[in-house]
């Protein structure tokens, strides 16, 4: 069975992006509109570089602000069953904050039983960015942090 890295954060982060970029094509969905993914998106990679091939898993955005909402509580439910499957997770956040519902990731992600995190700040368009997501209190929770723009490809 091959390793499973999965990709998770909240609403519009850009997971989908980050998803497609890294894969180099255009497989999941990505739009403006939260709640866009709903399904988990599975990709194939072999990095031949380091001669090794895993599944990368896409998620939906993690909302916890609406428990009535059926998609939602879905969403998440998905999300928390391909956290278990997986051998490292990659939290993409903002470079610049953190929200509520990112208080809620992390409280998933400190639990007992979860794989690795590596975090990816993403937006950070710039080097002044980029220097600025050193801020974010997770860079002293998750040491494997990594500023990033998905829209420019650095």
């Amino acid at each position: 069975m091959l390793p499973k890295v999965t990709i998770i954060g909240r609403p519009n982060v850009g997971k989908s992006s980050f998803f497609n970029m890294f894969v180099g094509h255009k497989i999941a969905i990505v739009a403006d509109e939260a709640g866009t993914t709903r399904d988990i998106s599975e990709y194939e990679f072999t990095d031949k570089d380091r001669e090794i091939t895993y599944i990368l898993a896409d998620s939906g955005g993690l909302d916890f602000s609406s428990k009535d909402d059926e998609i939602a509580r879905d969403i998440i439910e998905r999300t928390r069953n391909a956290i278990a499957e997986s051998d490292l997770l990659i939290w993409i956040v903002e470079y610049n904050r953190l929200t509520e519902e990112d208080d809620q990731i992390i409280k998933i992600l400190r639990g007992k039983d979860i794989p690795p995190v590596m975090v990816v700040a993403n937006k950070a368009d710039n080097d002044e960015m980029r220097l600025e997501s050193y801020n974010l209190p997770i860079v002293s929770i998750f040491p494997d942090f990594f500023p990033i723009s998905v829209s420019h490809h650095f």
